[in-house]
């Protein structure tokens, strides 16, 4: 796999924990099934470890850009008034989720009737 890092912070140390500890729970249980939950710690663990996941670059996905602040020079800062209380300044965008597709959003049904 080529490139950089594309898994954020907090998830590469999930994948680290999670990783090692189906990797260890697996070799003890000696069995196939046990190979089986070893074999995907070590993916996690290598993943917490490089960085690099596989199937976040061929969706074009980089968490670690956006922890990282590369694109806070293309949000805005923005006062969202609220109902009650004192407006909330948002900066990050909560837009689609990163696997969404054009496919996935056509089959919703509309929100307003015309």
């Amino acid at each position: 796999m080529t490139g950089g890092v594309n898994v954020g912070h907090k998830e590469r140390l999930a994948s680290v924990l999670a990783g090692s500890g189906l990797l260890t729970f697996g070799l003890l249980r000696r069995s196939r099934s046990g190979w089986a939950l070893a074999a995907t710690g070590a993916t996690l663990l290598y993943r917490g470890l490089r960085g690099q996941c596989a199937l976040y670059r061929a969706l074009g996905i980089d968490r670690a850009a956006t922890e990282e602040g590369r694109f806070d020079d293309e949000m805005v800062t923005v006062d969202a008034p609220q109902p009650k209380g004192p407006p909330v300044t948002v900066h990050s965008d909560e837009g689609p989720r990163p696997a969404t597709t054009l496919e996935k959003l056509a089959k919703l049904r509309p929100v307003f009737r015309e």
